[in-house]
C-alpha cells in the first residue's frame, strides 16, 4: 500500500474530512487532496506530524511494504517521541537566526553602555579633585549620576527592542524540539563558516580582559595622583567593556546554534530536568545586584565596588557547573 492510500485509510478510520485533517496538519485542504491523489508528497515535517496525528510510526507511512498491523506495533513509542517535541521548520530556524543576527549588535552596545555608565560619574568626580575645581562636588555628582542614568536608560531601551524580536522563539530554551529535514545541516554550515571569526573574538576578548586591570595597577603602584588613579580606573572599566562586547558578539550566535541543535545549555536532559536552572541563575544575579548596590550606597565606594562584577562572573561559572551537573544527573 502506497502513502496516498494509507493517508486515505487512516483519515477515514478516524472519521475526518480532508478539511479536518488539513487543520490538524496546518496545511491547506488542497495539499491533503494532492497527497491522497498521489499528485504530491508531504515533506518530512508533515510526515512526522502525520505520524503523531494518526498514532502510527513513520516507517508505516513511508514503507510501502509495511502494513497497518506492523505499523501500530511501533506506534506508541513513535507517537510519544513526536508528541513531546515541537517541530521547528526551516523557515522558523532561518527567522530565529536572522532575529539573533539583527539584535546581537544592539545587545552588545547596551551592555557596553551599562559597563561604561559608572565612568561618567568617575570622570565628573575626578574633576572635583583638580585644583582649582571647575564646579562643586555636589554639582559633579549630580551631573555624573544624570549621565550615568541616561546611559543605562538607553541600554534598557535597546534591550527592550531586542526582546520584541526574539520573544517568539523563547520555546527553544524550554521545549524539546524536532527540526525539519535540512535544518541541522544548515545550522552546522553556519557555525562552521563563522568558527574562525568567533574563535578570534574569544581570544581577543580573553586577552583584553586579562590586561584590563593593568592601568589601575600601574597607577596605584607608581603612586599617581588621585585624579590619575581615577582615570586609570576608567580605562580599566573601558577595556572590560570592550572584552564584554567581544564575548557577546561571539557568544550569542553560538548560543543560537546550540538552541537549534539542542547542545550546550539546551540539551533535552536540561530542558526536562526538575532542577530550576533558570530560576537559580536569575536569583543569583539579582542577589549580586543587591550586594553591589548595597555596598556601593553604604560605603560610597563606587570607584572600587565594580570589582564585585568580575568576581561574581567567576563564581557564576562555578555555580553553573555545579547546577548543570545536578540537573544532568537527575
Amino acid at each position: 500500500m502506497i502513502l496516498a492510500d494509507k493517508i486515505i485509510q487512516l483519515r477515514k478510520k478516524n472519521g475526518w474530512s480532508q478539511e479536518e485533517l488539513a487543520q490538524q496538519l496546518e496545511v491547506s485542504r488542497q495539499a491533503v487532496s494532492k497527497w491522497e491523489g498521489a499528485q504530491a508528497t508531504p515533506d518530512l515535517a508533515r510526515i512526522l506530524k502525520m505520524a503523531q496525528v494518526f498514532g502510527v510510526s513513520t516507517d508505516y507511512l513511508l514503507k510501502d511494504e509495511m502494513e497497518e498491523d506492523d505499523g501500530f506495533e511501533a506506534a506508541e513509542s513513535a507517537a510519544n517521541d513526536v508528541s513531546s517535541a515541537r517541530m521547528v521548520t526551516t523557515e522558523e530556524a532561518y527567522a530565529f537566526l536572522a532575529a539573533k543576527e539583527a539584535t546581537v549588535g544592539r545587545i552588545a552596545l547596551g551592555t557596553f553602555l551599562c559597563i561604561l555608565a559608572p565612568v561618567a560619574l568617575l570622570l565628573f568626580v575626578s574633576t572635583v579633585m583638580m585644583n582649582p575645581a571647575p564646579f562643586s562636588a555636589n554639582t559633579a555628582v549630580a551631573l555624573g549620576l544624570t549621565l550615568m542614568l541616561l546611559l543605562v536608560l538607553i541600554a534598557v531601551m535597546l534591550f527592550i527592542s531586542c526582546r520584541r524580536h526574539t520573544a517568539p522563539f523563547d520555546y527553544l530554551e524550554t521545549q524539546v524540539i524536532e527540526t525539519a529535514y535540512g535544518v541541522k545541516g544548515m545550522v552546522l554550515r553556519e557555525r562552521n563558516s563563522r568558527a574562525a571569526r568567533h574563535r578570534h573574538m574569544l581570544y581577543a576578548g580573553c586577552g583584553i580582559a586579562v590586561i584590563s586591570p593593568i592601568p589601575l595597577l600601574l597607577g596605584s603602584l607608581l603612586g599617581a595622583s588621585s585624579t590619575a588613579v581615577v582615570l586609570c580606573l576608567c580605562l580599566t572599566i573601558l577595556l572590560a567593556g570592550v572584552a564584554a562586547v567581544l564575548f557577546i558578539l561571539r557568544g550569542i550566535p553560538e548560543e543560537s546554534y546550540n538552541k537549534l541543535l539542542e547542545e550546550g545549555d539546551y540539551t533535552r536532559a536540561r530542558k526536562t530536568s526538575t532542577v530550576p536552572v533558570s530560576a537559580i541563575s536569575t536569583a543569583y544575579w539579582l542577589l549580586i545586584v543587591a550586594i553591589f548596590l548595597g555596598y556601593s550606597l553604604i560605603t560610597d565606594n563606587w570607584e572600587m565596588s565594580w570589582v564585585i562584577w568580575p568576581v561574581a562572573g567567576v563564581l557564576y561559572a562555578a555555580l553553573s557547573l555545579i547546577v548543570s551537573s545536578i540537573a544532568e544527573k537527575r
